[in-house]
C-alpha cells in the first residue's frame, strides 16, 4: 500500500542522506527524533499565532515524514497499525472516525 510504500521510501532518503544520524545507536537516534517533533510544534504554534497556513503545511508535511522516520527506528509499521491505511474511501474527517470506532472494537486488548 501506499503507506507501506512511503516508509520504505523514508527509510531509504534516511539512509542516503543522514547516514550520520542512521549511524547512532538507537538511544540517541529516538531522543533527536523526538527534538524534531519539538521543533515542529513549535512550527505549529507559530503558524497560528501569526495566521500563516503556509508554515502549518510545511510543518504538518515534516510531522508526517518523521512519523515514518520515527516508526522505522523502532521498526514499526505503520500500515499494519493503521487500520485505514489501505482505505481508499476516506474522504473526509469524519470517515476517520468511524473506522477509528471499529478498529477500537477490534483491537481493544492490543498494546499498540
Amino acid at each position: 500500500n501506499d503507506l507501506k510504500r512511503m516508509q520504505q521510501e523514508q527509510q531509504e532518503y534516511e539512509l542516503r542522506y543522514h547516514k550520520d544520524v542512521c549511524a547512532l545507536p538507537f538511544q540517541q537516534r529516538a531522543p533527536h527524533m523526538t527534538l524534531h517533533f519539538c521543533k515542529y510544534s513549535g512550527l505549529v504554534a507559530e503558524s497560528h499565532e501569526r495566521h500563516d497556513p503556509e508554515v502549518l503545511n510545511g510543518a504538518i508535511a515534516d510531522i508526517f515524514i518523521n512519523c515514518a522516520a520515527g516508526a522505522n527506528i523502532f521498526s514499526f509499521s505503520l500500515s499494519n497499525k493503521i487500520p485505514f491505511a489501505d482505505n481508499e474511501g476516506i474522504e473526509a474527517f469524519e470517515d476517520l472516525g468511524k473506522i477509528h470506532s471499529d478498529y477500537t472494537k477490534y483491537n481493544s486488548n492490543e498494546p499498540f
